[in-house]
Formats: C-alpha cells, structure tokens, sequence
C-alpha cells in the first residue's frame, strides 16, 4: 500500500487479509500488522493499521559476563539474558527500562530509548 492512506471502491465482497508492514531492522515482529477483513456488499469499512518499526540494541558492558533485563515502560514482555551477547537485540520503538547486574558490581538502572536505527549502549560497571 505505500505510505499514507489507500482506497479503492473495487474490492469484492468476502473475507480479506490486510497488511501494513514497514521497512525496519530485521527480525521485527512489531513493523507487520494484519488484519482479517469480512466485506459485506454494500457497506463501508475502515480499519486502521498501525506497525511499529524496531531498532538495534548493542549493550556493550564491562565486566563481563553480567545479567540484563530490559522492560518497554509502557508494557509488552520483559527480556532478559546474559551479556555478552552474540548480536544486537532487536526491539520495538520506545522507551525501555534496562537493567544490569554482574557480580560484586553496583547494579546499572535506567531508561533507554531505542529509535528506527541501531544503537551502541557502552556500560562499564562500578565493582568493588
């Protein structure tokens, strides 16, 4: 459909799937939304589709191995594993709240925004 709105007074009535998906990072569950359409003849239907792209995450934090979890503020699931990790984490657009631990470290909390491109979050942990 391209960017913006799409119209056409052409379609058959009957069930129909509609799909809007944007250009994003690889793969991102987020930038594809499908909708499942009943036309009866004769009536209007709108629906609107809203995807949402995703961006790279690359935690890179010192020392090493350490624990992460990371939670978007608004709600979805929590992530959690270990660092390092082989590649970058790949995550809807928005606001996450990141934490890291690692050891005898002091333990590493705060926001993080992840936007439609990749980003480099250097961390280096105070241990004692």
């Amino acid at each position: 459909m391209g960017t913006g709105r799409w119209r056409s007074d052409s379609v058959a009535p009957g069930f129909h799937v509609v799909t809007a998906t944007l250009r994003s990072a690889g793969r991102c569950p987020s930038a594809v939304q499908r909708d499942t359409l009943t036309l009866v003849a004769g009536t209007v239907l709108q629906r609107e589709l809203d995807p949402v792209p995703c961006g790279e995450l690359e935690i890179d934090v010192r020392p090493q191995p350490a624990r992460f979890r990371i939670t978007r503020t608004d709600g979805g699931p929590t992530l959690e594993g270990t660092l390092p990790l082989d590649r970058a984490l790949v995550l809807p657009v928005g606001i996450y709240r990141l934490d890291v631990n690692a050891g005898l470290c002091t333990p590493f909390a705060d926001t993080v925004t992840v936007n439609a491109s990749r980003r480099r979050l250097p961390l280096r942990l105070i241990c004692g």
